[in-house]
């Protein structure tokens, strides 16, 4: 069952939504990301989509600025709070009667990690006590800077402004080309026609450039069907894409019932990864007046009435974008990977 974290999590994202017209992902590729004001690092994960561009700040660290520098920064009228989600690790002691029971013998185990069970808690052994673990969602509320002023009015500087970050972006070309000198085991073919991603055969066909249409199409096509990769065993091991994971899908096609379960999962993943890494390398999506980004549109859209009767999808949808997007960009899949300070050199 879905926590009330993911409950505020789906409430947010509809309401925006409905507000703009617009799926998060839908709107203009921006010079500007979403980051905190004092940190500097970028806000990442499922906070990607409901996080506008922006410089944001907590309440507390506004505070602290006040204590340290004897100004007196408020929240103006009409202040506007969003979430930011992450995931934080619980840990509870618990007696070796109440672990598993497919654990057998603890007792006579070494410190460590022990097992899980099937809610997806895991128990370990430190100095003769037992412990139950398990990740919870969290949340705490931030602003834009332009939502605190002093008694004047005035805002604190923004760090986009005079230079104190710099956005970047690398090209779409680049991108490409470091990903798969990096992993050298994919190959590549140009048959005209069509363009997918072939786990057995670990290959991806996209045409040539001059059979598309425009160039931004180009390279949005080869970042849908490089995420799509991403999930290949030797790399994220998606349930997906991956064969290890067959077994697996097969289930989660049983249980909703339909053979297209886990595909189109996968097609979202890599509609929204694709949405990433357009952002990353700064080049325009397609025209809302063009008809075939209107579809690409819609075809999201469609998926955002499932979400609200499954919760919990959306969540593992889009934290496996963000995952296929590092892995993409940096070769790891590690949450800290890409969140250094974005300072000007």
């Amino acid at each position: 069952m879905a926590d009330k974290v993911t409950d505020i999590f789906l409430e947010r994202l509809m309401k925006q939504i409905e507000e703009s017209g617009k799926l998060p992902w839908e709107r203009p590729f921006s010079d500007l990301y979403a980051f905190n004001y004092f940190s500097m690092r970028e806000y990442t994960g499922i906070n990607r989509w409901i996080l506008p561009p922006g410089e944001y700040m907590t309440a507390n660290q506004i505070n602290a600025y006040n204590k340290e520098h004897g100004t007196n920064f408020r929240f103006a009228k009409g202040i506007k709070w969003y979430p930011v989600f992450f995931v934080k690790d619980i840990q509870n002691e618990i007696s070796e009667s109440n672990l598993p029971s497919d654990i057998q013998d603890a007792s006579s185990k070494p410190d460590g990690y022990l097992g899980r069970d099937t809610y997806g808690n895991w128990y370990i052994k430190s100095e003769g006590k037992y412990y139950q673990c398990k990740k919870v969602r969290r949340f705490y509320q931030v602003a834009d800077r332009t939502f605190f002023v002093d008694e004047n009015g005035a805002t604190l500087p923004s760090r986009v402004e005079n230079g104190e970050v710099v956005m970047t972006h690398t090209k779409p070309n680049v991108i490409i080309d470091d990903y798969l000198s990096r992993e050298s085991n994919i190959k590549v073919s140009h048959t005209q026609g069509e363009a997918y991603y072939c786990c057995q055969l670990d290959l991806i066909n996209v045409p040539e450039l001059k059979y598309f249409y425009s160039e931004s199409r180009y390279y949005s096509t080869w970042f849908h069907e490089i995420i799509h990769s991403t999930g290949e065993d030797s790399r994220l091991c998606r349930v997906g894409v991956a064969s290890s994971k067959r077994d697996e899908r097969d289930k989660a096609n049983e249980e909703a019932n339909t053979k297209k379960y886990t595909y189109s999962m996968e097609e979202c993943v890599a509609e929204l990864g694709c949405a990433l890494l357009c952002n990353e390398s700064g080049f325009q999506a397609e025209s809302l007046s063009d008809e075939a980004y209107k579809n690409h549109i819609a075809y999201v859209q469609s998926w955002m009435k499932y979400f609200k009767e499954n919760k919990e999808d959306i969540i593992w949808v889009m934290s496996c974008a963000e995952k296929a997007y590092r892995f993409v960009l940096y070769g790891a899949d590690d949450s800290d990977v890409g969140t250094a300070p974005m300072r000007k050199e």
